[in-house]
């Protein structure tokens, strides 16, 4: 946007020398103060830009900083990458740039040059400045609704449904066995990360390019979100394969795949499908902490947590193989399962809320709701889960009623358990 308000800067300017200038074109709603008047309304407007800008972002942070520690710290991310945020910061800059530029142009006659006014110019960049405030009205109204729990958890569930949606559009790729018979061997050589951090993304296309070009079959060792540490293994291939090769095109060989795992210091959502389900439990986490103690958060994050389990109930934890595509090679990759997905949701809401009979009512509802239809392997694993809720909230809740009203609730596990 500053890019086009320079651009549109000189343009305009052009304009102005060019065609308002020779032909002395007035109109009522061109500016037609003098030369110093110009220079006063466009050093007001861009001090204002600046001004104004510079205090409703910082008092902005200031309180999302204070609601990060309602609901997670991963929603002052969140803020920045938000359009709306973007585009209104853009406006204050652009404006900014536009108004400094067309600011020194301005001439005031004198002995070696007559008078400059680009009308035109000055005209839109007061047009500009109103555009500026109706943004910074929007502003305020998005970036108060963006530190409202229902939007931060709607915005951390729109994340992960598309994880979801982009999972489930690569499916088709990979299929199931293949070259069981290769991997089984112990004969193989382990290719290390080289770098710690977390796993931000695995390019694939790029893995699949290498083991076609030596005709090997690439076995990936981590996932994305996981942690590595300089010595952990990403990748495995059979010895056999490479040993053949010289030494200096083993070394490139290994290079181009630690190349293909982008390794950053912290998560990121735009693979790493967990994540997205961390970021709804963190938030259920926070809400149950004596200092927030916010129930209410709590069970709308375990809501809308919910539609994503119900999405992903039929994931499995498999190894799956992708050929390449001249048939040479391929890569085998371990998928991401229902049953990490649930270890990464419930164990600790499990803990936090184990003394709160309401959220673990609420919780064991959606596990029942969650089984109905579900295939015998995904309502074992919620079954599970739900014995182990009971658990913690028959060591915790202090009322015997609480304990058996926390029974009740899980009884359709029990007797599905006994049932088989």
């Amino acid at each position: 946007m500053t890019i086009v308000a320079t651009v549109l800067a000189f343009l305009v300017l052009r304009f102005d020398e060019r065609v308002m200038a020779d032909h002395e074109v007035t109109s009522w709603w061109l500016f037609e103060g003098g030369a110093e008047g110009a220079r006063g309304v466009l050093s007001t407007i861009a001090g204002t830009m600046i001004t104004v800008v510079t205090t409703a972002f910082s008092i902005t942070i200031v309180a999302l900083q204070l609601a990060s520690t309602q609901f997670s710290p991963r929603i002052l991310k969140s803020f920045t990458g938000d359009r709306g945020n973007q585009l209104v910061l853009g406006m204050f800059i652009a404006t900014f740039a536009y108004t400094v530029l067309v600011l020194r142009s301005i001439r005031s006659e004198l002995a070696d040059q007559q008078t400059f006014v680009p009308a035109t110019a000055v005209t839109l960049a007061i047009v500009l400045a109103f555009a500026a405030i109706g943004s910074l009205i929007y502003f305020f109204h998005h970036a108060s609704r963006a530190i409202q729990a229902p939007v931060v958890i709607n915005r951390a569930v729109a994340d992960t449904f598309s994880l979801i949606d982009a999972r489930l559009g690569q499916e088709e790729e990979w299929v199931g066995g293949g070259v069981t018979d290769v991997l089984a061997r112990d004969d193989v050589i382990e290719i290390a990360a080289n770098q710690s951090g977390y796993v931000t993304s695995i390019n694939t296309g790029k893995l699949l390019k290498v083991s076609e070009k030596h005709g090997v079959v690439l076995t990936i060792s981590t996932q994305e979100g996981g942690h590595l540490l300089s010595n952990t293994t990403v990748a495995t291939v059979p010895a056999e394969s490479i040993r053949s090769l010289p030494e200096d095109q083993t070394q490139a060989f290994v290079t181009d795949v630690q190349g293909a795992f982008e390794v950053e210091i912290e998560r990121t959502l735009e693979f790493d499908i967990l994540l997205g389900f961390r970021q709804l439990s963190d938030i259920a986490i926070k809400a149950l902490s004596p200092g927030i103690n916010d129930p209410t958060t709590a069970t709308t994050a375990i809501d809308r947590m919910g539609e994503g389990l119900l999405r992903v109930r039929e994931f499995r934890t498999e190894t799956r193989f992708q050929p390449a595509p001249s048939g040479k090679g391929g890569l085998r990759q371990t998928t991401i399962g229902f049953d990490q997905i649930l270890d990464q949701c419930l164990p600790q809401i499990r803990h936090f809320g184990a003394g709160d009979v309401i959220v673990i009512t609420h919780l064991l509802g959606l596990m029942r709701e969650l089984v109905h239809g579900a295939a015998a392997e995904a309502t074992d694993l919620v079954v599970a889960h739900v014995k182990l809720i009971v658990s913690s909230a028959n060591d915790e809740l202090v009322l015997e009623a609480d304990r058996e009203r926390v029974r009740e609730a899980a009884a359709w596990a029990f007797a599905a358990d006994e049932a088989r």
